[in-house]
């Protein structure tokens, strides 16, 4: 009940982005660093596993004048796990200009735990209750 809770609490606080023919979602703000986003039209099961689009806009430039990454990520629900499939990185924010799509480094191909409460943990959550499966 709790989980159900949460979920219509990040529904009826957060603002939604429109952008580019794309639902962007914001699901969590970390003030001054981050702000991730989920595009809910892009979620899709398949097999047993989700697949969205996840966007990281970040306050200021990072180190390599980027600022917002798009990533295509594969959720697994049931065991509470996330792997990165392809990102690209955006100097402009909210990717709102063209970068081509490459592979993630090897620390984000494999699958991760996410910890509860954080961010990565927030945006499985919330992907995974719009599919439409519980975690």
């Amino acid at each position: 009940m709790r989980k159900i809770l949460t979920f219509f609490f990040i529904l009826i606080t957060n603002n939604s982005y429109l952008y580019s023919e794309s639902f962007w979602y914001k699901v969590v703000e970390i003030e001054k660093l981050h702000t991730f986003y989920v595009n809910t039209a892009t979620i899709e099961e398949t097999n047993g596993y989700i697949y969205f689009w996840e966007l990281i806009d970040y306050f200021t430039l990072d180190e390599y004048g980027d600022h917002s990454a798009r990533i295509f990520v594969k959720g697994d629900c049931e065991n509470l796990r996330f792997k990165w499939i392809k990102i690209a990185y955006h100097n402009l924010p909210m990717a709102k200009d063209s970068k081509k799509e490459i592979e993630p480094s090897n620390l984000y191909k494999n699958w991760h735990y996410p910890k509860t409460a954080s961010t990565s943990r927030l945006v499985l959550d919330f992907a995974c209750s719009i599919a439409g499966i519980s975690t």
